[in-house]
């Protein structure tokens, strides 16, 4: 019999001594495929895991653009996140207004196609819609310490109108918070041109200097021919949520688009919905209804990992999931179908809608 060392070696040099002297002592005589398993084994033995430690803050591993990953916070963590859909940009002008008027979504998405036009831009009531959202949510966006938003322009135009990054302080000021643009919060992306981002370089051109593209390829590497389905959409949002529950700010304003608060809020099985606000402040709108050109929201939002979740919030899972968000769905759009870390094996994150009032 012969035996091989297992001490753990860290260097080539050792690696190359071990095998040669793997080689000798089963000398000559020995069959080839017993010689390749024993060199096998003692490659193997310099093989390390690498290990986290329960402190290390896992926003260093995931990237808002990283394939879903184990997210899986030790202990629930809530923050307030205040959402704001961009203003009116050059194609929502006759979709919106047929949306209103009860058209079919054929023909709102067919408006759209009509009136598309790459990364749209802000009409002018656009620019009015956020220039006076700044006065109207001024009280609300006062102790904002980080800005996020989409990397498309109307997103971007909205958040720098309505919290600005200008140095003129004034009284009564909101102040300059942190901004950073983050891939997975921009709209439903594919087929329609208004969806597709300028490259990184022009971004940093044409807006404040305070903005971090960091997160940005250079190019639009995720825009396609064909138009993403709903709950890829929605898978995005929760991926930008896990992100955001990294962050150590715990005010956040995120500014960014209709249709993908929608699918994030009503799709994806691990968001919740719950509605605290006060009764003055409740109108036919659902906690999940649409939002409006430059209609603010605000959020209490929490995320509570898998092993915490009640058997209500399981029932809350299942029944979007009878909506028809399939598990096979959302995973064909990372290719993990049978990855067991989605749905059930991921962080619950409730979105408990507050009044306003609340903060002031």
């Amino acid at each position: 019999h012969t035996t091989v060392a297992s001490t753990p070696c860290c260097s080539t040099h050792n690696v190359c001594a071990m095998m040669k002297n793997t080689r000798d002592a089963l000398g000559e005589t020995s069959s080839w495929h017993l010689r390749l398993l024993f060199i096998i084994v003692a490659a193997l033995s310099v093989v390390s895991v690498p290990t986290v430690s329960a402190e290390e803050d896992i926003s260093t591993m995931v990237s808002p653009l990283a394939a879903p990953r184990a997210i899986l916070p030790t202990a629930a963590r809530t923050k307030r996140i205040l959402f704001l859909r961009h203003g009116q940009a050059a194609h929502n002008p006759r979709a919106e207004a047929a949306r209103s008027a009860g058209c079919t979504h054929e023909r709102f998405l067919e408006l759209m196609r009509q009136d598309d036009a790459f990364d749209a831009p802000l009409t002018a009531l656009g620019e009015t819609q956020a220039t006076e959202g700044a006065d109207r949510y001024r009280h609300v966006l006062r102790n904002v310490d980080l800005v996020v938003s989409s990397p498309l322009s109307r997103a971007l135009r909205t958040a720098d109108l309505t919290v600005s990054p200008s140095s003129e302080d004034g009284e009564g000021s909101i102040g300059h918070p942190s901004r950073v643009c983050v891939e997975d919060f921009r709209e439903i992306n594919g087929w329609l041109v208004n969806a597709k981002r300028r490259d990184r370089s022009d971004l940093e051109g044409q807006f404040h200097p305070s903005w971090d593209f960091s997160d940005l390829t250079e190019s639009d590497e995720t825009w396609t021919e064909t138009l993403e389905t709903e709950a890829g959409a929605a898978e995005r949002g929760y991926r930008g949520l896990l992100w955001l529950s990294k962050r150590k700010e715990e005010r956040i304003l995120v500014v960014c688009h209709g249709g993908i608060l929608r699918f994030l809020m009503n799709q994806h099985p691990n968001v919740k919905l719950e509605d605290e606000r006060t009764c003055s402040s409740v109108d036919d709108r659902g906690v999940g209804g649409r939002f409006g050109n430059c209609e603010l929201r605000e959020f209490v939002v929490r995320w509570t990992p898998s092993d915490e979740t009640s058997v209500a919030d399981s029932h809350e899972v299942g029944k979007k999931m009878e909506l028809g968000v399939s598990k096979r769905h959302v995973h064909s759009m990372t290719g993990e179908v049978n990855n067991p870390m989605h749905f059930g094996h991921r962080p619950l994150v409730t979105m408990t809608e507050v009044s306003f009032q609340n903060n002031l």
